[in-house]
Protein backbone atom coordinates (compact mmCIF):
# COMPACT_ATOMS: atom_id res chain seq x y z
CA UNK A 1 0.00 0.00 0.00
CA UNK A 2 2.81 2.44 0.62
CA UNK A 3 4.14 1.50 -2.44
CA UNK A 4 1.44 2.23 -4.34
CA UNK A 5 0.68 5.71 -2.71
CA UNK A 6 4.05 7.17 -3.35
CA UNK A 7 3.40 6.18 -6.96
CA UNK A 8 0.36 7.86 -6.77
CA UNK A 9 2.14 11.09 -5.23
CA UNK A 10 4.77 10.99 -8.28
CA UNK A 11 1.79 11.33 -10.61
CA UNK A 12 0.07 13.91 -9.54
CA UNK A 13 3.48 15.93 -8.82
CA UNK A 14 4.02 15.34 -12.69
CA UNK A 15 0.10 16.28 -13.40
CA UNK A 16 -0.02 18.95 -11.71
CA UNK A 17 3.42 20.68 -12.92
CA UNK A 18 5.33 20.18 -9.72
CA UNK A 19 7.69 17.09 -10.79
CA UNK A 20 11.29 18.43 -11.50
CA UNK A 21 12.67 21.99 -12.53
CA UNK A 22 12.59 22.34 -16.29
CA UNK A 23 10.02 19.61 -17.35
CA UNK A 24 7.18 22.37 -18.41
CA UNK A 25 8.30 25.06 -20.93
CA UNK A 26 8.83 28.65 -20.41
CA UNK A 27 5.36 30.77 -20.90
CA UNK A 28 5.29 34.23 -21.88
CA UNK A 29 1.77 35.35 -21.87
CA UNK A 30 0.81 38.24 -24.16
CA UNK A 31 -2.81 39.44 -23.66
CA UNK A 32 -3.97 41.81 -26.00
CA UNK A 33 -7.33 43.32 -27.93
CA UNK A 34 -7.75 40.27 -31.22
CA UNK A 35 -11.73 40.92 -30.98
CA UNK A 36 -14.17 43.87 -31.31
CA UNK A 37 -14.54 47.12 -29.98
CA UNK A 38 -10.68 46.89 -29.01
CA UNK A 39 -7.82 48.26 -31.81
CA UNK A 40 -7.84 44.92 -33.69
CA UNK A 41 -5.80 45.63 -36.14
CA UNK A 42 -3.04 46.89 -34.22
CA UNK A 43 -3.55 43.51 -32.01
CA UNK A 44 -2.79 41.95 -35.67
CA UNK A 45 0.16 43.39 -36.36
CA UNK A 46 1.38 43.64 -32.90
CA UNK A 47 1.04 39.82 -32.60
CA UNK A 48 3.10 39.31 -35.94
CA UNK A 49 6.23 41.48 -34.05
CA UNK A 50 5.93 39.27 -30.51
CA UNK A 51 6.34 36.09 -33.10
CA UNK A 52 9.32 37.58 -35.00
CA UNK A 53 10.92 38.55 -31.37
CA UNK A 54 10.63 35.06 -30.28
CA UNK A 55 12.04 33.55 -33.47
CA UNK A 56 15.01 36.04 -34.09
CA UNK A 57 15.59 35.26 -30.16
CA UNK A 58 15.71 31.42 -30.65
CA UNK A 59 17.74 32.08 -33.94
CA UNK A 60 20.44 33.96 -31.97
CA UNK A 61 20.18 32.40 -28.19
CA UNK A 62 18.67 29.09 -28.99
CA UNK A 63 15.19 27.82 -28.46
CA UNK A 64 15.72 27.03 -24.86
CA UNK A 65 16.29 28.79 -21.90
CA UNK A 66 17.94 26.49 -18.82
CA UNK A 67 16.76 23.62 -20.74
CA UNK A 68 12.83 24.49 -21.07
CA UNK A 69 11.26 25.44 -24.52
CA UNK A 70 9.93 29.07 -24.65
CA UNK A 71 6.35 29.51 -26.36
CA UNK A 72 3.90 32.56 -26.21
CA UNK A 73 0.26 32.28 -25.01
CA UNK A 74 -2.03 34.63 -26.92
CA UNK A 75 -4.93 35.33 -24.83
CA UNK A 76 -7.80 38.12 -26.42
CA UNK A 77 -8.80 41.10 -24.29
CA UNK A 78 -11.08 42.39 -26.45
CA UNK A 79 -9.94 45.84 -25.84
CA UNK A 80 -12.32 46.54 -22.62
CA UNK A 81 -11.16 46.30 -18.61
CA UNK A 82 -13.40 43.17 -18.04
CA UNK A 83 -12.29 41.14 -21.32
CA UNK A 84 -8.83 41.95 -19.67
CA UNK A 85 -9.16 40.53 -16.40
CA UNK A 86 -10.42 37.38 -17.93
CA UNK A 87 -7.30 36.91 -20.06
CA UNK A 88 -4.78 37.62 -17.06
CA UNK A 89 -6.17 35.94 -15.19
CA UNK A 90 -6.29 32.90 -17.37
CA UNK A 91 -2.69 33.68 -17.67
CA UNK A 92 -1.76 33.91 -14.44
CA UNK A 93 -3.74 31.00 -12.53
CA UNK A 94 -4.60 28.78 -15.73
CA UNK A 95 -1.20 28.69 -18.10
CA UNK A 96 1.14 29.73 -15.14
CA UNK A 97 2.96 32.11 -17.00
CA UNK A 98 6.53 33.34 -16.36
CA UNK A 99 6.24 36.72 -17.87
CA UNK A 100 3.74 38.98 -19.98
CA UNK A 101 4.35 41.60 -22.79
CA UNK A 102 1.41 43.04 -25.02
CA UNK A 103 -1.67 45.39 -24.09
CA UNK A 104 -3.12 48.17 -26.27
CA UNK A 105 -5.43 49.60 -24.69
CA UNK A 106 -4.71 51.73 -21.01
CA UNK A 107 -8.58 51.05 -20.02
CA UNK A 108 -7.09 47.24 -19.93
CA UNK A 109 -3.93 47.95 -19.21
CA UNK A 110 -4.65 49.30 -15.35
CA UNK A 111 -6.51 45.77 -14.70
CA UNK A 112 -3.56 44.33 -16.56
CA UNK A 113 -1.03 45.92 -14.38
CA UNK A 114 -3.04 45.56 -10.81
CA UNK A 115 -3.47 41.38 -11.66
CA UNK A 116 0.31 41.18 -13.05
CA UNK A 117 1.16 43.32 -9.14
CA UNK A 118 -1.41 40.67 -7.19
CA UNK A 119 0.22 37.64 -9.31
CA UNK A 120 3.95 38.77 -9.09
CA UNK A 121 3.77 38.72 -12.65
CA UNK A 122 6.55 40.70 -14.77
CA UNK A 123 4.68 42.18 -16.95
CA UNK A 124 5.76 44.70 -20.03
CA UNK A 125 3.23 46.82 -21.30
CA UNK A 126 3.34 47.74 -25.35
CA UNK A 127 0.81 50.04 -26.50
CA UNK A 128 -1.09 51.22 -22.79
CA UNK A 129 -0.29 55.28 -23.11
CA UNK A 130 -1.49 56.61 -19.56
CA UNK A 131 1.10 58.18 -17.26
CA UNK A 132 -1.20 57.07 -14.18
CA UNK A 133 -0.39 53.17 -15.04
CA UNK A 134 3.24 54.03 -14.39
CA UNK A 135 2.42 56.25 -11.45
CA UNK A 136 0.99 53.10 -9.31
CA UNK A 137 4.44 52.31 -9.05
CA UNK A 138 3.65 48.48 -9.26
CA UNK A 139 7.15 46.40 -9.20
CA UNK A 140 6.15 44.24 -11.61
CA UNK A 141 4.97 46.64 -14.26
CA UNK A 142 7.45 48.03 -17.03
CA UNK A 143 6.33 49.93 -20.36
CA UNK A 144 8.26 49.98 -23.65
CA UNK A 145 5.34 52.20 -24.78
CA UNK A 146 4.60 55.66 -25.76
CA UNK A 147 3.62 57.23 -22.78
CA UNK A 148 1.13 60.19 -21.99
CA UNK A 149 3.57 62.99 -21.22
CA UNK A 150 5.71 62.05 -23.99
CA UNK A 151 2.52 62.98 -26.44
CA UNK A 152 2.04 66.36 -24.28
CA UNK A 153 5.46 67.33 -25.19
CA UNK A 154 5.01 66.16 -28.89
CA UNK A 155 1.41 68.09 -29.27
CA UNK A 156 2.53 71.31 -27.46
CA UNK A 157 5.51 71.19 -29.31
CA UNK A 158 3.42 71.16 -32.41
CA UNK A 159 0.74 73.85 -30.91
CA UNK A 160 3.70 76.12 -30.84
CA UNK A 161 5.33 75.63 -34.01
CA UNK A 162 1.66 76.62 -35.44
CA UNK A 163 1.13 79.37 -33.38
CA UNK A 164 -2.25 78.27 -32.68
CA UNK A 165 -4.34 79.96 -30.51
CA UNK A 166 -7.32 78.34 -30.35
CA UNK A 167 -7.50 74.61 -29.86
CA UNK A 168 -10.28 72.39 -29.36
CA UNK A 169 -9.47 68.31 -28.23
CA UNK A 170 -12.11 65.54 -29.02
CA UNK A 171 -11.61 62.84 -27.03
CA UNK A 172 -12.55 59.29 -26.35
CA UNK A 173 -14.42 59.13 -22.74
CA UNK A 174 -12.02 56.13 -21.76
CA UNK A 175 -8.78 56.74 -19.10
CA UNK A 176 -6.53 56.91 -22.17
CA UNK A 177 -8.87 59.92 -24.27
CA UNK A 178 -9.86 62.18 -21.48
CA UNK A 179 -6.60 61.78 -19.48
CA UNK A 180 -4.75 62.65 -22.62
CA UNK A 181 -6.52 65.98 -23.14
CA UNK A 182 -6.66 67.18 -20.00
CA UNK A 183 -2.14 66.69 -19.53
CA UNK A 184 -2.43 68.57 -22.94
CA UNK A 185 -4.59 71.21 -21.86
CA UNK A 186 -2.73 71.52 -18.73
CA UNK A 187 0.94 71.73 -20.41
CA UNK A 188 -0.33 74.52 -22.79
CA UNK A 189 -1.93 76.46 -19.82
CA UNK A 190 1.87 77.02 -19.05
CA UNK A 191 3.95 76.59 -22.38
CA UNK A 192 1.60 78.33 -24.47
CA UNK A 193 -0.58 80.16 -22.02
CA UNK A 194 -2.16 82.05 -25.14
CA UNK A 195 -3.67 79.19 -26.80
CA UNK A 196 -7.10 78.62 -25.64
CA UNK A 197 -7.98 74.74 -24.90
CA UNK A 198 -11.58 73.28 -24.83
CA UNK A 199 -12.41 69.79 -24.50
CA UNK A 200 -14.92 67.90 -25.78
CA UNK A 201 -15.57 64.09 -24.60
CA UNK A 202 -16.69 61.91 -27.04
CA UNK A 203 -18.09 58.38 -25.88
CA UNK A 204 -15.55 55.35 -27.63
CA UNK A 205 -18.68 53.76 -29.19
CA UNK A 206 -20.39 56.36 -30.61
CA UNK A 207 -19.87 55.98 -34.82
CA UNK A 208 -21.72 59.19 -35.89
CA UNK A 209 -20.24 62.50 -34.43
CA UNK A 210 -21.77 64.90 -37.08
CA UNK A 211 -23.87 66.97 -34.78
CA UNK A 212 -20.47 68.00 -32.52
CA UNK A 213 -18.58 68.62 -35.80
CA UNK A 214 -21.23 71.03 -37.41
CA UNK A 215 -21.61 72.69 -34.01
CA UNK A 216 -17.38 73.26 -34.15
CA UNK A 217 -17.87 74.67 -37.58
CA UNK A 218 -20.08 77.92 -36.48
CA UNK A 219 -16.88 79.10 -34.63
CA UNK A 220 -13.60 76.70 -36.04
CA UNK A 221 -10.71 76.52 -34.20
CA UNK A 222 -7.36 76.63 -35.05
CA UNK A 223 -6.09 73.16 -34.43
CA UNK A 224 -8.73 70.19 -33.75
CA UNK A 225 -6.93 67.42 -31.67
CA UNK A 226 -8.43 64.08 -32.18
CA UNK A 227 -7.93 61.80 -28.95
CA UNK A 228 -9.33 58.86 -30.25
CA UNK A 229 -8.11 54.87 -31.54
CA UNK A 230 -9.28 52.91 -34.54
CA UNK A 231 -11.25 52.80 -35.50
CA UNK A 232 -13.06 55.48 -34.44
CA UNK A 233 -10.25 57.92 -35.20
CA UNK A 234 -11.13 57.07 -38.98
CA UNK A 235 -14.94 58.09 -38.86
CA UNK A 236 -13.78 61.25 -37.33
CA UNK A 237 -10.95 62.36 -39.78
CA UNK A 238 -14.00 61.23 -42.08
CA UNK A 239 -17.06 63.24 -40.75
CA UNK A 240 -15.01 66.28 -40.22
CA UNK A 241 -13.84 66.41 -43.81
CA UNK A 242 -17.82 65.54 -44.32
CA UNK A 243 -19.55 68.61 -43.07
CA UNK A 244 -16.54 70.58 -43.73
CA UNK A 245 -15.30 71.46 -40.71
CA UNK A 246 -11.50 70.48 -41.34
CA UNK A 247 -8.50 70.28 -42.29
CA UNK A 248 -9.68 73.43 -44.10
CA UNK A 249 -6.95 76.94 -44.21
CA UNK A 250 -9.10 77.61 -41.09
CA UNK A 251 -8.56 74.56 -39.35
CA UNK A 252 -5.52 72.07 -39.06
CA UNK A 253 -6.41 68.27 -37.54
CA UNK A 254 -3.84 66.61 -35.69
CA UNK A 255 -4.33 62.86 -34.59
CA UNK A 256 -3.48 62.43 -31.39
CA UNK A 257 -4.60 59.02 -30.71
CA UNK A 258 -2.26 56.91 -32.91
CA UNK A 259 -4.54 55.94 -35.36
CA UNK A 260 -3.04 57.64 -38.58
CA UNK A 261 0.05 55.55 -38.87
CA UNK A 262 -2.37 52.52 -38.63
CA UNK A 263 -3.14 49.60 -41.87
CA UNK A 264 -6.45 50.84 -43.08
CA UNK A 265 -6.77 54.52 -42.45
CA UNK A 266 -6.25 55.69 -46.18
CA UNK A 267 -9.08 52.81 -47.20
CA UNK A 268 -11.23 54.13 -44.48
CA UNK A 269 -10.24 57.97 -45.14
CA UNK A 270 -9.55 58.06 -48.12
CA UNK A 271 -8.95 61.92 -49.50
CA UNK A 272 -9.99 63.34 -46.30
CA UNK A 273 -6.77 62.35 -44.30
CA UNK A 274 -4.99 64.46 -47.09
CA UNK A 275 -3.46 67.44 -44.77
CA UNK A 276 -3.78 65.78 -41.80
CA UNK A 277 -1.13 65.95 -38.88
CA UNK A 278 -0.26 63.04 -36.59
CA UNK A 279 1.91 61.92 -33.86
CA UNK A 280 3.60 58.99 -35.29
CA UNK A 281 6.39 56.94 -33.48
CA UNK A 282 7.94 55.22 -36.66
CA UNK A 283 9.15 57.05 -39.54
CA UNK A 284 12.23 57.04 -42.01
CA UNK A 285 13.76 60.01 -40.19
CA UNK A 286 14.18 58.16 -37.22
CA UNK A 287 17.02 56.33 -37.21
CA UNK A 288 16.62 52.26 -36.94
CA UNK A 289 19.15 49.76 -35.55
CA UNK A 290 20.64 46.66 -37.05
CA UNK A 291 18.03 44.67 -35.06
CA UNK A 292 15.00 46.88 -36.46
CA UNK A 293 16.39 46.10 -40.31
CA UNK A 294 16.15 42.45 -39.31
CA UNK A 295 12.82 43.08 -37.97
CA UNK A 296 11.58 45.27 -41.16
CA UNK A 297 12.92 42.67 -43.48
CA UNK A 298 10.93 39.42 -41.99
CA UNK A 299 7.55 41.44 -41.26
CA UNK A 300 7.50 42.61 -44.94
CA UNK A 301 8.36 38.63 -45.65
CA UNK A 302 5.82 37.80 -43.29
CA UNK A 303 2.61 40.16 -44.22
CA UNK A 304 3.32 41.96 -47.48
CA UNK A 305 3.68 45.11 -45.85
CA UNK A 306 6.04 47.61 -44.03
CA UNK A 307 6.33 47.53 -40.08
CA UNK A 308 4.00 49.74 -38.22
CA UNK A 309 4.10 51.31 -34.42
CA UNK A 310 2.12 48.47 -33.38
CA UNK A 311 5.00 45.90 -34.89
CA UNK A 312 7.53 47.37 -33.59
CA UNK A 313 5.70 48.13 -29.88
CA UNK A 314 5.16 44.39 -30.33
CA UNK A 315 8.47 42.84 -30.86
CA UNK A 316 10.18 45.02 -28.58
CA UNK A 317 7.90 44.67 -25.76
CA UNK A 318 7.94 40.63 -26.30
CA UNK A 319 11.99 41.05 -27.24
CA UNK A 320 12.71 42.84 -23.53
CA UNK A 321 10.98 40.29 -21.83
CA UNK A 322 12.53 37.74 -23.61
CA UNK A 323 16.17 39.07 -22.97
CA UNK A 324 15.18 39.24 -18.83
CA UNK A 325 14.10 36.05 -18.73
CA UNK A 326 17.27 35.04 -20.35
CA UNK A 327 19.66 37.10 -17.90
CA UNK A 328 17.62 35.76 -14.62
CA UNK A 329 17.66 31.67 -16.47
CA UNK A 330 13.86 31.93 -15.59
CA UNK A 331 15.29 31.01 -11.65
CA UNK A 332 11.77 32.95 -10.46
CA UNK A 333 9.46 35.72 -11.59
CA UNK A 334 11.16 37.66 -8.67
CA UNK A 335 14.55 37.09 -10.82
CA UNK A 336 13.11 38.33 -14.18
CA UNK A 337 11.65 41.67 -12.61
CA UNK A 338 15.16 42.08 -11.24
CA UNK A 339 16.91 41.64 -14.81
CA UNK A 340 14.14 43.79 -16.18
CA UNK A 341 14.99 46.84 -13.70
CA UNK A 342 18.59 46.99 -14.93
CA UNK A 343 18.24 45.47 -18.63
CA UNK A 344 19.99 47.11 -21.57
CA UNK A 345 19.11 45.98 -24.80
CA UNK A 346 18.99 46.87 -28.07
CA UNK A 347 15.22 46.72 -29.81
CA UNK A 348 14.08 47.61 -32.97
CA UNK A 349 14.33 51.16 -32.73
CA UNK A 350 16.95 52.09 -29.94
CA UNK A 351 18.34 50.70 -26.42
CA UNK A 352 15.42 49.84 -24.10
CA UNK A 353 16.34 50.50 -20.61
CA UNK A 354 13.67 51.36 -17.82
CA UNK A 355 14.21 54.89 -15.86
CA UNK A 356 12.25 55.58 -12.90
CA UNK A 357 11.71 59.16 -14.48
CA UNK A 358 9.90 60.92 -15.31
CA UNK A 359 7.78 57.78 -14.59
CA UNK A 360 8.35 54.82 -12.73
CA UNK A 361 10.09 51.73 -14.75
CA UNK A 362 9.29 53.15 -18.30
CA UNK A 363 11.15 53.41 -21.65
CA UNK A 364 11.75 57.00 -21.57
CA UNK A 365 13.05 57.84 -24.53
CA UNK A 366 10.10 57.09 -27.13
CA UNK A 367 11.47 58.20 -30.29
CA UNK A 368 8.59 60.09 -32.13
CA UNK A 369 7.76 62.70 -35.29
CA UNK A 370 4.94 64.79 -35.80
CA UNK A 371 4.30 64.62 -39.48
CA UNK A 372 1.80 66.42 -42.46
CA UNK A 373 0.16 63.62 -44.57
CA UNK A 374 0.29 65.09 -48.33
CA UNK A 375 -1.23 62.64 -50.27
CA UNK A 376 -3.95 59.82 -50.43
CA UNK A 377 -2.30 56.57 -49.62
CA UNK A 378 1.14 58.02 -48.23
CA UNK A 379 2.73 55.66 -45.29
CA UNK A 380 3.03 58.25 -42.78
CA UNK A 381 6.63 57.27 -42.34
CA UNK A 382 7.43 59.14 -45.76
CA UNK A 383 5.03 62.52 -44.30
CA UNK A 384 6.62 65.61 -44.00
CA UNK A 385 7.69 66.30 -40.70
CA UNK A 386 7.07 69.38 -38.87
CA UNK A 387 8.26 68.76 -35.47
CA UNK A 388 10.80 68.31 -33.66
CA UNK A 389 12.71 70.96 -35.56
CA UNK A 390 15.97 68.49 -35.58
CA UNK A 391 14.13 65.81 -37.84
CA UNK A 392 11.49 68.37 -40.20
CA UNK A 393 11.89 67.88 -43.71
CA UNK A 394 13.72 70.47 -45.02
Amino acid sequence: MRIKLMGIVLALGVATGTGAFGEDSIKIGWPNSFSPPGNVIGAREAKVGGEIALDLFKEQYGSKIAGRDIEIIFEDTKGDPEGARSAMEKLINKDHIDAAAGCNHSSEGFVISRLAHEGKTPVVLMNCWSDDIRNQKFDEVFATSNYTSRTSFAVTGFIKTVSAKTFVILAENTDFGTGQAKMIQDDLKKEVPNCQVTIKVINKTSRDMRDEMIALKQNPPDVIGVAMTAPQGFLATSQMDEVGLAPTAKSKVIDIGGYTDQQGFWAAVKDSGVGQYGYVLDHNAIPVTELGKKVQAEYKKRTGQVTTKFSLQGFDATWAVLMAVKDSQAKSKEATIASLRKLRVGGSRAEIYFANQPLWQQWTDIPFVVVQMEKVGQPTSEAKVVFPANLASK
